[in-house]
């Protein structure tokens, strides 16, 4: 069984980012996971965290949040609007 693209597999069919062999992405997996997966997954979850540190005083309730949030956003295909806003 041959293996895919692994960056295909990743960006394309995980996060739903239809763009993905063209413009932004360089070619280079590794800068390609740096840029677009993890820069926007830690944008993402400290965004959320610091807009619900007002409303909810527990930090394990709001991390539990940001996290539910974040799996909302991969599983509901909003993953490549928020990738491209915290990306280069």
């Amino acid at each position: 069984m041959a293996l895919e693209d692994i960056g295909y597999m990743i960006f394309a069919e995980l996060l739903g980012m239809k763009q993905y062999p063209g413009q932004p992405f360089t070619g280079n997996v590794y800068r390609d996971l740096i840029m677009f997966l993890l820069v926007p997954t830690i944008f993402i979850i400290m965004v959320l965290y610091i807009m619900t540190g007002r409303i909810i005083p527990d930090r394990k309730l709001r991390m539990m949040l940001c996290v539910g949030a974040y799996l909302f956003i991969i599983a509901g295909g909003y993953y490549s609007f928020f990738s491209l806003l915290a990306g280069p």
